[in-house]
């Protein structure tokens, strides 16, 4: 019933990834890739705004975390209002 989509731009994501110690084939793949994935979905979020919250990923964990707390407890709200 909800997808949170964690957005980032590309170049985030890459410095992210090269943080890290170990990277799996996924990760190894080319800036063209992520770009791509992540139009497709952003465009899927976009053609249902209804399912989709996206949220801003460039943002420190702190924050991250508040604006999910926020985002599901709207979403337990409407559950619990049926």
């Amino acid at each position: 019933d909800l997808t949170i989509l964690f957005d980032a731009p590309i170049e985030v994501g890459l410095s992210r990834i090269k943080a890290r110690e170990k990277t799996d084939r996924f990760e190894s793949e080319t800036k063209n890739f992520f770009y791509k994935c992540r139009q497709g979905y952003l465009a899927l979020a976009e053609a249902e705004p209804e399912r989709f919250v996206v949220i801003n990923a460039d943002q420190a964990p702190e924050e991250l975390q508040q604006k999910l707390i926020q985002i599901l407890q709207v979403a337990i709200d409407k559950i619990n209002k049926k």
